[in-house]
């Protein structure tokens, strides 16, 4: 071992010197491995984080989510009702801790920008349950829970730093959220990955659950915002809090007056590392693969870099053999030079993978979970020598494999003509095969993925999403601090809606209580006339003239009569085509009436087209209906602003303000942003993907075109002869190029084999069929083929096209 650690030492600067003479191949060498290693470094660190790496809370990975489900005439679906939830909370006996949490979005009011920030209302067991490293003061306490009233505020360390300037005096001091006024008494530190919210965005402050806006008492009242996070007891399994939760709101919701049988509550455990990582798992996964598949062909590139370096030393090799060296002694020369390569590459890799964490977190924050805890850490530089040192020995064995060691003597007293040592014919298959083969795998799976996609990217959304936006006005507190009534803040909106409508840029104004593009809406449940229950849809809150603002086209009937636009009670409904059909398959739905929670009849008056928004492609979110408008969680609008106008936060803010100086903006989109960003993962993964691509036709051209180029280079005399005999160079031309073109068609024949069995056993092992664009997969085929044969062409073009006599010369 002593005796290696030496001869390495010392071939070492042997390689070093030998290596800076031979600048080309070190920088092709150096510069394909680094770029392939840190891609690879940066997507298995977010592998580690996500499938393997504990969540950075004491007991994180025993931590799990609290989420109810209710069935409804066979359908069963999510969502919490906050009165079930409370008496979970305070009635469980199955968790050694519980903690309530529900998100939102507020203004900061007494900031100049009133930036509109993420919240999130908890219980003091979330800090207990996540024990947060502090900046700045404390978080909430377990003696300032449920029914304490008092508003305190614990602000993230990014929220601090931007909206409070990095105040080191901010403990105590108050802030203006929504319209109450809060005392901040904490700041969170820096390295404190709080888990983010359902749409994966971070929480920048953090509120008591006393303050919660939304209605706490409502067992119809279903929403996603709320949830709960808890430490089961020890020996309790998941199955059986589950088994006792649910017979625990069940029990209770018999109790209530607003009992209905056909409907079933249920608890749905989840560990929290499960409800983080979603499906991000299989995003993550799929980018393995990916990076996976272009390191191995960027290994075959190097291969046979490698290879024309081992022919190229063989008289240095021979010399070495014919003064007593051992194939030991010639495996550490070539591994000295593999090492240093790949060292040198493994370092750079480490940039560009730091490089990749920062893009990464800029391009993918709110699409995969953890983000911010990517780094170059110790399991990084682990898994990076460990890949550094294997590729050394991989290309050391090939190189050292291919030298015959009782040759070498031989070789040294040759000259001329055959001096060099040839990698053989099998050898030069061999890798364009595999080059080949890898490449149109990486292919065929990208471009599966870039067509689903570019698919959902593209798809029609039914309505139209330029020059619309949806603005949220914030409500007010009236006179003496006094809340609005109903009725007083129906005669705002009205108020709002006319005196936006007089801007000389707007064409339209409609008030609607949810935004058309990314609408969820709200669950409420329909009847009949008779009150027999027929399930939960979704629902908005529109204007008269909403349908024609979006240009959302009505099927059959009108829509709702202007005079709904007052605060009259509403007696109509329109219903989705999709509803329509689902409520009364094959029959006139016009003049049906619907009522909810046996409440005035409502008569549909309309049927109006179904529209696409991308993340909603169930059946089930195509089931919606429509009421009149009436306010509801915000004051909404959306306002069509005339062809080439716009309008900024600060002059609606104007208009606002000589109605209500108290009026404010809580967010203003337009339909064209809400849309790029629902679709935006999907372009991400289609940018992803796209490169990946590129990178294994480059890698694979490149591969393919330095063997062939080696393998015409040996063949160079024979050509030679054929063009000094008269043959034209077409024919030399399509003579070689046939000879090169049979590993290329004989890799892609195996790629698709490949394919098809690869779809086959995933298709077997899913519940539901996955998609098989044909057109998608044999696509990448004639893209193969175009750079194979570009590969093929060049080197035989540069060859014949040379002076027969140069390809006859004895070198």
């Amino acid at each position: 071992m002593k005796y290696f650690i030496y001869s390495l030492k010392s071939e070492l600067r042997l390689a070093k010197s030998a290596l800076l003479k031979k600048l080309t191949f070190s920088v092709t060498v150096i510069g394909t491995l680094a770029i392939t290693l840190g891609a690879l470094i940066c997507i298995f660190s977010l592998n580690h984080i996500l499938m393997v790496k504990a969540l950075p809370y004491p007991d994180g990975d025993d931590i799990v989510v609290i989420n109810q489900s209710f069935t409804e005439n066979g359908n069963t679906r999510t969502g919490q009702v906050a009165p079930a939830m409370i008496h979970t909370y305070k009635q469980q006996s199955v968790f050694s801790s519980m903690a309530l949490m529900r998100d939102s979005q507020l203004l900061i009011a007494n900031i100049p920008e009133q930036p509109n920030v993420r919240v999130n209302f908890v219980t003091p067991e979330y800090f207990s349950l996540l024990s947060p490293t502090m900046k700045l003061g404390r978080t909430i306490t377990e003696n300032e829970g449920l029914g304490y009233q008092k508003p305190l505020a614990v602000l993230s360390y990014n929220t601090w730093l931007k909206w409070f300037k990095g105040n080191i005096d901010i403990i105590g001091s108050k802030t203006q959220i929504g319209n109450i006024s809060y005392e901040i008494i904490g700041v969170t530190a820096k390295d404190f990955y709080a888990p983010a919210n359902r749409n994966n965005e971070v929480i920048d402050i953090w509120l008591p659950f006393d303050f919660n806006p939304r209605g706490l008492t409502n067992w119809n009242d279903r929403t996603r915002a709320l949830t709960g996070i808890a430490l089961l007891e020890k020996g309790v399994s998941q199955k059986q809090a589950s088994a006792s939760l649910t017979t625990l709101i069940s029990n209770k919701y018999k109790n209530l007056e607003q009992y209905d049988a056909s409907i079933n509550y249920g608890i749905v455990l989840t560990s929290l590392k499960h409800k983080i990582l979603g499906d991000s798992r299989q995003t993550a996964l799929l980018l393995l693969s990916g990076v996976i598949v272009l390191l191995l062909i960027a290994t075959s590139n190097v291969t046979n870099l490698f290879l024309s370096r081992a022919a190229e030393k063989q008289r240095t090799l021979a010399i070495q053999a014919a003064v007593g060296a051992k194939p030991g002694h010639l495996f550490t020369a070539m591994f000295a030079e593999s090492l240093i390569l790949c060292m040198v590459a493994g370092v750079l890799g480490l940039i560009v993978s730091g490089w990749g964490f920062v893009l990464l977190a800029e391009l993918a924050s709110t699409q995969l979970p953890r983000i911010a805890e990517l780094k170059v850490d110790s399991i990084a530089l682990l898994f990076t020598l460990v890949i550094v040192i294997t590729l050394a020995i991989i290309f050391a064995k090939l190189s050292s494999n291919v030298v015959k060691y009782d040759d070498l003597k031989g070789k040294l007293q040759s000259s001329g003509k055959g001096s060099s040592l040839q990698i053989s014919k099998k050898i030069r298959n061999g890798l364009i095969i595999t080059q080949v083969t890898l490449a149109s795998l990486l292919l065929a799976g990208t471009s599966v993925v870039i067509e689903k996609a570019l698919s959902t990217i593209f798809h029609p959304l039914g309505f139209n999403d330029k020059n619309v936006s949806y603005l949220v006005v914030a409500k007010s507190i009236h006179k003496n601090s006094v809340e609005r009534t109903s009725a007083e803040l129906n005669l705002l909106t009205l108020a709002i809606k006319k005196a936006l409508s007089h801007l000389p840029e707007v064409e339209q104004v409609s008030r609607s209580a949810e935004s058309i593009i990314g609408f969820s809406g709200f669950g409420m449940p329909l009847e009949d006339v008779s009150g027999k229950r027929l399930g939960t849809y979704m629902a908005n809150m529109v204007d008269h003239n909403y349908f024609n603002l979006v240009e959302l086209p009505l099927v059959e009937g009108n829509t709702f009569s202007k005079s709904k636009d007052t605060t009259e009670t509403m007696a109509e409904i329109i219903v989705s085509e999709s509803l329509a059909k689902h409520l009364f398959p094959g029959k006139n739905v016009l003049g049906k009436m619907l009522q909810i929670q046996s409440h005035q009849p409502l008569k549909v008056v309309g049927i109006v087209k179904d529209y696409h928004s991308p993340g909603s492609e169930s059946e089930q979110s195509y089931q919606r209906f429509y009421l009149p408008y009436e306010t509801f969680r915000h004051l909404g609008f959306n306002i069509k602003f005339k062809p080439g106008s716009s309008l900024n936060k600060n002059t609606l803010l104007s208009a606002l303000h000589k109605l209500d100086a108290k009026l404010r903006i809580q967010a203003l989109t337009s339909h064209s942003e809400m849309h790029a960003a629902l679709v935006y993962k999907h372009k991400l993964a289609a940018g992803i993907t796209m490169v990946l691509a590129l990178l294994a036709l480059l890698l694979a051209a490149a591969g393919i075109y330095g063997v062939l180029n080696y393998s015409t280079q040996m063949r160079k005399y024979e050509l030679g002869v054929h063009l000094a005999m008269g043959a034209k160079t077409h024919r030399i031309k399509n003579m070689v190029l046939k000879e090169s073109i049979q590993p290329i068609l004989f890799g892609i024949v195996v790629s698709t084999v490949i394919t098809v069995l690869i779809y086959l056993v995933v298709r077997q092992q899913l519940t539901t069929d996955i998609e098989f664009n044909v057109f998608a997969l044999l696509s990448t085929i004639p893209i193969m083929l175009f750079v194979s044969l570009i590969a093929c062409y060049l080197p035989v073009h540069k060859v014949v096209n040379e002076d027969p006599v140069k390809a006859l010369r004895n070198e």
